[in-house]
């Protein structure tokens, strides 16, 4: 969900696997890295962090790069 509360989710559309996923926060500092997944979904716990707006980089196997802005 954006915004999120507890949790973010990240999944691909299709058979792709998740790679690298990294949560960053406003001043581009790296908060959260999660790093060879081989999953097709990823969950990010976000309850401990600091209510603002964070920035979700994600690596799919086959070289994809996505970027989301997330709200807490």
């Amino acid at each position: 969900p954006n915004p999120a509360s507890s949790v973010v989710n990240i999944k691909t559309f299709n058979d792709d696997v998740i790679q690298k996923v990294e949560l960053f926060n406003i001043l581009g500092r790296r908060i959260v890295t999660k790093m060879n997944t081989n999953n097709q979904k990823v969950t990010i716990d976000t309850s401990k962090l600091p209510k603002g707006v964070y920035f979700v980089k994600t690596k799919i196997k086959n070289q994809l790069i996505s970027k989301r802005l997330i709200i807490k």
